[in-house]
């Protein structure tokens, strides 16, 4: 399920995952391809959005540290959702991508440079982003549905049967990013 530079690297994280050692999992060319993939371009863009909107309705939120994300809970499948910057997804089917993050469980935001200009409402920020999602399965990866086909593969029921039944453990996979941008509010 994956092609061209993602095809060794999918196999590198299958091997991590052989290995049942749990550790964390992060490769630079991987990153380069979420980077250059069109949702991180939406995520980036709706960070800069959420920024914005804090700014025009408290230009010290950032020096009273202060979050500007919100979060959604669904009790029901005790789960927290951002409901204003949704956490990037690469759907990907056959490039790599999509198996190896397809969703992401979250991310951390830290502004780590700041100028703003009140007088002329202009504002320069860099941000470094961590987004993470685990490499593993669970029952709504492997229930059989019309978006999830990838559920009727051989390897994704031994996928599951090894993580369940076999204790193989399920791991990080992290993306460091890091996002510049500047703009009026």
């Amino acid at each position: 399920l994956s092609m061209g530079e993602l095809e060794s690297i999918n196999l590198d994280i299958a091997t991590n995952f052989y290995n049942n050692n749990g550790s964390d999992f992060t490769n630079s060319i991987l990153t380069q391809k979420v980077l250059e993939h069109e949702s991180t371009k939406t995520f980036f863009g709706r960070i800069k959005t959420e920024f914005e909107k804090r700014l025009a309705g408290n230009t010290d939120f950032v020096f009273q540290k202060k979050s500007f994300v919100n979060t959604n809970a669904n009790l029901l499948y005790k789960e927290m959702t951002r409901i204003d910057i949704p956490s990037p997804t690469w759907g990907d089917k056959f490039t790599g991508l999509g198996i190896i993050v397809n969703d992401t469980w979250g991310y951390d935001i830290k502004i780590t440079e700041f100028k703003i200009d009140k007088a002329i409402r202009q504002y320069s920020a860099k941000f470094e982003i961590e987004v993470f999602d685990h490499y593993g399965l669970d029952s709504l990866d492997i229930d059989f549905h019309e978006k999830m086909l990838f559920s009727q593969l051989d390897g994704f029921r031994a996928w599951f049967i090894l993580q369940h039944y076999y204790a193989y453990k399920p791991f990080l996979t992290i993306f460091n990013l890091k996002y510049n941008t500047n703009g009026t509010y």
